[in-house]
This record gives C-alpha cells, structure tokens and sequence, in this order.
C-alpha cells in the first residue's frame, strides 16, 4: 500500500486537494439519509441522532451476532475483561 499513500496525503499547491480528491471522488459514492428524511416526514418515524450510544449498540449487536470479533480486552458482551 506504500506506493498509493501519496494519492491521499499529498496536495496539491493551488488547489491543496489530494489526487484521491481530485480525481476519484466522483468514483466514490457517498450515502445519505436526505430522501429517507424527507418521505418520511410527518410519519412520526424519527432518527435517533447518531453518536457513541448508537455506534457502541449496534457494534455490540455485530459482535454478539458474530459478525465482529470483540477487540482485545473485551469480551462479547463489550465490557472489559
């Protein structure tokens, strides 16, 4: 992977995007919940906002599912071993 570190670190003078940036980011999708938001407003259906609760329940789902691996110092249940 050495060889294609330059690609996303170095930037560019005039522009100060990388390569990546430059020319893959069209390649690249990028996911959002804006048309979800929208056709489900005035449903009562909320998101909850997303922050390290959220992240830390569904990661502990993934890895009691075993989908994930618990990280060292762990175990399945995410408390600390």
């Amino acid at each position: 992977m050495a060889p294609f570190v330059p690609l996303f670190v170095d930037r560019c003078g005039t522009t100060g995007l990388t390569v990546a940036e430059m020319y893959l980011e069209h390649i690249f999708p990028a996911y959002t919940r804006t048309h979800t938001a929208h056709a489900l407003a005035g449903s009562g259906i909320e998101f909850p906002p997303v922050g390290a609760a959220l992240l830390d329940r569904q990661l502990d789902r993934l890895i009691a599912d075993g989908y994930l691996r618990a990280p060292a110092g762990r175990d399945r249940a995410g408390d600390r071993t």
